[in-house]
């Protein structure tokens, strides 16, 4: 009977706790509808853009960039004709350790004709330049193997000279005696030291004192057209046999008193050329017709200068739609197509003098023996 009362009495608690228990689970939260962005076409709504005053960012591409070259070392690694002024009475290189013949980079060499201290390039002679035109010399084209730099030093045979023998003496000069009768007038070397050996240093090379304005060759150089009319030929080529392309280095024989400076930019031509037409009619006993046209000059190519001197330029091919050669000419761009005036001038056959810069500014010899 107990068990009974027990067993109902259970499931009367069940039943009365059953909806509590239902009430207190925790219900799932109801999902949120997605919501759809709606984007508006022409025929329903254009949005308004508001437009307000700020800093904006122009594209680098406006505007003539500038050409960033290290144009000393070009300089240095790139045969360059320099006028014959600077190859006259050139200081040379007389003897180096252990009587090589080759230096290189540290060795200690001398030098005879050193005027003043300092550093100096290393040259030697390539071959003559002349105007393609009129036929007179315009320099020696040179190449530069290093740099090198005067050692101090003490001249005590110098100081110990006499002034009896100072007055048939030049200056530095100082006697010697080969043997005891015999004394000559000597010179005491000048000891330098190689800093930069770009390829062989040999004995008898030549030395140019080093501008230092070369050395601050403005590697960031601002392209521009030339300040006037420029009419120059190409008198010398680099790095090739007989023609060059983009990137290689040209001579022209126009400078700064022609109008030329550096970031000048010119444009390369083939020049105009005159054309025999000869064509026969066909008709028994009539004469062939004979008559000259003219090619007109053709752009083939864009230079910029980045060295020049009073007649001569250095310039970097930038463009190059065909090779250039030795005669192409040089003017202002736009004159593609252009029937240039090419006429010939004529000049006589003067005598060739040695050393004759004191009347002419041009020579029509060098005076170093090419190697």
């Amino acid at each position: 009977m107990q068990k009974h009362i027990i067993t109902l009495l259970c499931a009367l608690g069940v039943a009365i706790s059953a909806p509590a228990l239902a009430k207190s689970k925790v219900k799932p939260k109801k999902t949120a509808k997605a919501k759809i962005s709606r984007t508006y076409t022409q025929s329903e709504q254009i949005p308004t853009v508001k437009l307000a005053p700020r800093v904006r960012e122009v594209s680098s591409g406006y505007g003539i960039q500038a050409v960033n070259v290290d144009f000393f070392r070009m300089f240095m690694r790139h045969p360059q004709v320099i006028p014959q002024i600077e190859t006259q009475d050139a200081p040379r290189l007389i003897k180096g350790p252990d009587n090589r013949v080759m230096y290189s980079r540290g060795d200690r060499v001398y030098a005879y004709g050193v005027k003043e201290p300092g550093r100096y390039l290393v040259y030697r002679a390539r071959k003559d330049v002349v105007d393609p035109e009129t036929n007179k010399f315009l320099g020696q084209e040179v190449v530069f193997s290093g740099i090198i730099s005067t050692l101090p030093y003490t001249n005590s045979a110098l100081d110990a000279r006499s002034e009896k023998d100072a007055q048939y003496l030049q200056e530095g000069e100082y006697y010697t005696r080969l043997h005891p009768l015999k004394k000559v007038p000597t010179q005491t070397a000048q000891p330098m030291v190689v800093e930069e050996a770009i390829s062989e240093i040999k004995k008898g090379d030549y030395l140019l004192k080093l501008d230092e304005s070369l050395q601050t060759l403005n590697r960031n150089i601002q392209p521009h057209a030339p300040s006037q009319h420029i009419d120059a030929r190409v008198v010398s080529i680099f790095d090739g046999v007989g023609e060059v392309g983009q990137f290689q280095t040209i001579t022209l024989n126009k400078g700064e008193n022609d109008g030329l400076d550096v970031g000048s930019v010119v444009s390369l031509y083939k020049k105009s050329q005159q054309v025999k037409m000869d064509f026969d009619e066909g008709k028994k006993g009539r004469r062939s017709m004979m008559k000259y046209v003219s090619i007109p000059a053709e752009e083939v190519g864009l230079a910029m200068v980045y060295k020049t001197s009073q007649n001569l330029s250095s310039a970097i091919i930038l463009e190059s739609l065909t090779n250039i050669n030795i005669g192409d000419v040089a003017s202002e761009p736009g004159q593609d197509l252009d029937n240039m005036k090419s006429d010939k001038v004529h000049v006589r056959n003067a005598p060739q003098e040695p050393h004759d810069t004191e009347h002419n500014e041009y020579n029509y010899r060098s005076n170093i023996n090419p190697y």
